[in-house]
């Protein structure tokens, strides 16, 4: 069975309305704002507020992440991919965040997958056996090569360019920001994706 990893971040949980919400409430943004993450980040930084916008971060990662929500389409990904492929979340996250609450970033969002019923061992499920946390983007990175991923998903196309060339990459990218780049494809949409793997892996 072809393995499928997927990143966890901006790719499976999406935080952009509580990135607003949390900066909003701190008074750190106008609401003319695109509520995005990264529009939230490149606004305080051209601020100078950059340890702002951390400590945004350990909140939405941390103590008020269940505030977040899955990425449109997810749900019934999983459903449709159930039995076709081995799936790996790999995820850089730290445990603790850098500034802040000193949170468990890691048991958050563990929380967060187990209270949306998107890993477990029922069917349709993620085994959480299959789930990895590392420490920098290069732990990431190793891991996916060393788990061997035919396909792997992620919201970051740093990423996915190091990623070895036997896997296929994959790029979620709901707000269009990236420019299509060689070798990778792009998708805005989990319906996208799954008919793209549905044509490219599971109906050969």
């Amino acid at each position: 069975m072809q393995k499928l990893g997927l990143d966890l971040d901006n790719t499976i949980i999406i935080y952009d309305k509580l990135f607003f919400k949390v900066a909003s409430e701190r008074n750190l943004v106008s609401n003319e704002i695109n509520p995005t993450k990264q529009s939230i980040r490149d606004d305080l930084r051209s601020k100078g507020l950059d340890s702002e916008f951390t400590k945004i971060q350990s909140v939405v990662y941390g103590e008020r992440i269940l505030e977040a929500k899955i990425a449109d389409g997810f749900k019934e990904f999983l459903n449709k991919i159930y039995g076709k492929f081995d799936i790996f979340i790999v995820s850089h996250k730290t445990q603790f965040p850098i500034k802040g609450k000193k949170y468990d970033l890691r048991a958050a969002a563990i929380n967060f997958l187990k209270t949306n019923s998107l890993i477990g061992n029922d069917d349709f499920l993620i085994n959480e056996k299959n789930i990895f946390f590392e420490s920098t983007k290069e732990d990431k990175i190793k891991r996916i090569n060393d788990l061997s991923c035919d396909y792997f998903i992620d919201d970051l196309i740093e990423i996915l360019e190091d990623i070895g060339p036997k896997t296929k990459k994959i790029l979620y990218d709901p707000n269009s920001i990236y420019k299509i780049e060689n070798k990778i494809f792009k998708f805005n949409h989990w319906n996208i994706i799954y008919n793209f793997l549905n044509k490219d892996a599971i109906g050969r």
